[in-house]
């Protein structure tokens, strides 16, 4: 950069502070870490995690993070909102370039407009989720991206919003701490705890009950593959590691739950609803699948499979554009027709049977991740943008 005075950056987000759970504060976090450009960092959280937060940046002398404390607590209701709201409304702003980091919605992104449009501040808008009330009506998502410079998490969705005139568009997919989400062995701990016998082949669904719509059809698998399994063949072991989000979720898993039950099946399936150490949960399984009939609402790339790939674990999700643009089918994992059980097991017993494609296909996908969603490497080109702004 010409200039070396710092560029003062406003990462503006609902409250970073843990856990450590939601896509878009995720990334504001890691920036945060992982930046090593002539930047000033303002980021918005609480009183209580302010400190922390700083302690956590501290490993790089190369850059300064400001802590505002504008919360008064991690969650995001009425309040926190409408600090984050006051908060742009201050007579100063003090930033040279703000990074929205949220779902936009209609309302806000007017105000928002409204307040910075003699501001002369750069913005960027990474955009994780659409609104389903935008999704599909053009005219109103072109009021909601505003940015200078508009940020998608896959091709996918870019592709999306240039077809409808949005020029202004980059894509830089989300990143993950690879140094977190390496190979390892199985750890013995969590075996124990799920009640994982050596012998089994173990299948990691890691998503949601209710909107992806894939619960059914992972069950319907799992008794297909146990009524073709032969003698010789490990046992099947299911892993449901599924978040209560909603009263949807936790009735489906209610509904999961008797029909395991009803059909046998109470031995073979893992019900868990909260694991706080994922990278120890992909070392004990043997594939990740996801095989997800919509993703209406949902992120544009599931985190859960990229650090499943990155864990040099194999992958099988649906033919949905989104999903197969970071799997390539016998390469990088396997791709299956979204709502087909039968197809579903086949491609689990395929993995199961075949040690050489097992291999091969995770080794590939492990690369894959590492060359392209390193979190390093992704803040490397948001710094690019910051200069370039």
């Amino acid at each position: 950069m010409k200039n070396k005075t710092r560029k003062k950056i406003l990462l503006y987000t609902r409250p970073l502070v843990p856990p450590w759970d939601e896509a878009s504060k995720n990334l504001a976090y890691e920036i945060t870490r992982n930046s090593h450009g002539l930047f000033e960092f303002h980021a918005l959280t609480s009183k209580s995690f302010s400190g922390k937060l700083l302690e956590s940046v501290k490993k790089s002398k190369s850059k300064k993070v400001i802590a505002e404390p504008i919360y008064k607590t991690g969650k995001f209701g009425g309040s926190e909102k409408a600090s984050l709201l006051f908060r742009l409304f201050k007579p100063r702003l003090e930033a040279d370039i703000i990074h929205f980091l949220f779902t936009p919605r209609l309302f806000t992104s007017m105000l928002i407009k409204f307040r910075l449009f003699f501001s002369g501040v750069k913005t960027i808008q990474t955009i994780a989720t659409i609104g389903k009330e935008l999704r599909d009506d053009h005219s109103r998502l072109k009021q909601v991206l505003f940015g200078d410079k508009i940020i998608t998490q896959s091709k996918h969705t870019k592709k999306k919003l240039i077809n409808i005139g949005i020029k202004n568009v980059e894509a830089i997919y989300p990143g993950i701490d690879t140094a977190k989400f390496s190979p390892a062995s199985k750890n013995e701990e969590i075996m124990e705890q799920l009640g994982i016998l050596t012998n089994d082949f173990v299948i990691l669904f890691a998503g949601e009950y209710a909107r992806l719509h894939a619960i059914d059809d992972i069950i319907n698998a799992l008794e297909e593959l146990i009524d073709q399994a032969s003698l010789e063949e490990k046992n099947y072991k299911l892993i449901l590691a599924c978040r209560i989000k909603s009263d949807k979720d936790l009735q489906k898993k209610h509904q999961a739950i008797e029909y395991v039950q009803r059909k046998g099946l109470e031995k073979r399936v893992v019900f868990l609803d909260m694991c706080k150490d994922m990278p120890a949960l992909y070392s004990v399984s043997d594939v990740n699948i996801f095989p997800a009939r919509k993703m209406t609402g949902k992120f544009d790339i599931p985190f859960v499979i990229i650090e499943a790939m990155s864990c040099r674990r194999p992958v099988i999700v649906t033919n949905i554009p989104v999903l197969m643009e970071f799997v390539s089918h016998r390469e990088t994992g396997l791709i299956v027709k979204k709502a087909d059980p039968a197809q579903l097991a086949r491609a689990i017993k395929l993995l199961n049977q075949d040690s050489n494609i097992r291999e091969r296909i995770a080794e590939n996908a492990c690369r894959f991740a590492r060359d392209n969603f390193d979190i390093r490497k992704n803040v490397e080109q948001y710094e690019r943008l910051y200069n370039e702004l």
